[in-house]
């Protein structure tokens, strides 16, 4: 994701903690991380600990749920540079 004012150390810190906090009040089973990019915040979400089907979208809504929180971001991308064609 992109930041109004570019991303930084501190944005990328404020993100993980917001999906942490998502994420800890559910057991979704998933596995997440969050680097700091040259320009963005980068989420990577594995869905692979989450085995009912029914419920792989609730990971997924959760990040989203914890970016609402987050001032100044400017764009969320989703599968951004994921490096093939789906």
């Amino acid at each position: 994701m992109y930041f109004k004012d570019g991303a930084n150390e501190e944005s990328a810190e404020a993100v993980k903690s917001a999906i942490e906090d998502e994420m800890l009040s559910q057991a979704y089973g998933c596995f997440f991380d969050v680097t700091l990019g040259e320009s963005r915040v980068e989420i990577y979400l594995d869905l692979g600990g989450c085995n009912d089907k029914e419920l792989q979208n609730q990971p997924i809504q959760a990040v989203l749920m914890a970016l609402n929180n987050i001032p100044n971001i400017e764009k969320v991308l989703i599968n951004e540079d994921i490096g093939f064609d789906l």
